[in-house]
């Protein structure tokens, strides 16, 4: 069965991210830099689409709290700013090469873990005889972190069948999993966890920094629907359905700290 790729996806999102770097030998900057700094963070944000949540600036480091949108990818959001800021200061190499980067959610990823370990109970599948709740877990094998920066992006995705119809039983569970890890491996990202139900799906998915959110989302719905189309068309066809997914999903920014916790951080550290 031949499924048409779903070319314009509708995204309900929530992606804050920690992001730090350093000045150049740890060359500090003086009071009117850091004041520059603080003023024009703002504007610089504005301009490129990027909601600037918190910023501390110190005579050696930046540190920001950013709220971006699907599309945006951490390499380029920090070759940005590193750029436009250091031409701010009138410095010739400002910035020291590499960078950190956290992705982090308005709760931690320990809750988002425990929240898709309990869906059975969620959806209320525990009074059934047999839960049609599949979990799959993976050790993720590569590395998503460049060597100049230390990165750790992680996010929780939802995604939903064609009118919330309930394609998922064990055997397509199972085999839409293994293909996942297969197109993963292919684009170098990970998934570390998916909770499989009848009508949608949650993943826990860690992305390297010159991914975006929306490709990586992209990747599995159409490269999953293909598949399923090919081998459980049949499937597909029984519950009268056009197409594997809703041309929508959910992708939540999650860490080890809530925002919160960082702007609270942010604040002690003397940020605005």
């Amino acid at each position: 069965m031949k499924l048409s790729p779903i070319e314009h996806l509708t995204f309900a999102y929530q992606l804050h991210y920690y992001l730090c770097w350093q000045t150049h030998r740890l060359r500090e900057l003086s009071s009117a830099e850091q004041h520059v700094l603080r003023r024009e963070l703002p504007r610089i944000c504005r301009q490129y689409d990027m909601h600037l949540l918190s910023v501390t600036v110190q005579p050696t480091h930046l540190r920001v709290l950013l709220s971006l949108k699907p599309e945006h990818r951490i390499s380029r959001t920090v070759q940005t700013l590193k750029s436009l800021t250091g031409r701010a200061v009138g410095w010739e190499h400002p910035w020291a090469h590499g960078y950190l980067a956290r992705t982090t959610g308005r709760v931690r990823k320990s809750a988002v873990a425990e929240y898709l370990q309990h869906q059975e109970t969620h959806h209320e599948y525990h009074r059934r005889v047999r839960s049609p709740v599949r979990r799959f877990r993976r050790r993720l094998s590569v590395s998503l972190s460049p060597r100049h920066a230390d990165v750790e992006l992680n996010y929780h995705v939802v995604l939903s069948t064609e009118w919330r119809q309930g394609l998922f039983d064990s055997s397509l569970a199972e085999a839409l999993w293994a293909y996942w890890q297969r197109v993963a491996n292919k684009h170098g990202f990970g998934i570390g966890r998916a909770t499989i139900l009848p009508d949608h799906i949650h993943l826990m998915v860690a992305l390297h920094p010159t991914q975006a959110p929306a490709q990586a989302v992209s990747w599995l719905m159409n490269n999953g629907q293909y598949f399923l189309g090919k081998h459980y068309g049949q499937a597909i066809i029984h519950r009268r359905m056009g197409r594997v997914w809703m041309p929508s999903c959910y992708i939540g920014a999650v860490g080890e700290w809530s925002t919160a916790q960082l702007e609270a951080y942010l604040r002690k550290c003397g940020g605005k």
